[in-house]
């Protein structure tokens, strides 16, 4: 991890995140309207925030490791949405996932965010 004045905080930040996905991904599909395709723009979104985050904290010989392992939990949860029924499990998502957590490696190549907000809160 990169030198933070609070490591701890954006640590249990990143971790929170990572639940939250969790939950909002395992928790069951209330019916309604259905928008075409709209399901892929929030894996790609939701994973290319996270990889981001998760980037942003990481040093960059820990990008390989760190794009595995959230390409991996993404196909952990399509896993689980299968295995526990209530959502479906679909191999665009995680295709979609895949490629939001390269958009947020892309990203943090360009912005180093998280050093600028712990300057304006220094």
């Amino acid at each position: 991890m990169k030198e933070f004045k609070y490591p701890m905080a954006w640590n249990l930040l990143g971790i929170l995140g990572l639940l939250a996905i969790m939950v909002a991904s395992l928790w069951p599909q209330a019916p309604g309207p259905s928008i075409p395709h709209l399901d892929k723009v929030l894996h790609f979104s939701v994973y290319t925030i996270a990889s981001f985050y998760y980037f942003q904290l990481m040093h960059k010989s820990k990008y390989k490791l760190t794009f595995i392992a959230l390409f991996l939990y993404s196909v952990l949860i399509e896993f689980l949405q299968y295995s526990l029924g209530g959502r479906t499990a679909e191999v665009y998502d995680a295709i979609a996932n895949f490629i939001g957590v390269s958009m947020g490696l892309y990203l943090n190549g360009k912005l180093d965010l998280i050093k600028r907000i712990e300057r304006l809160i220094a």
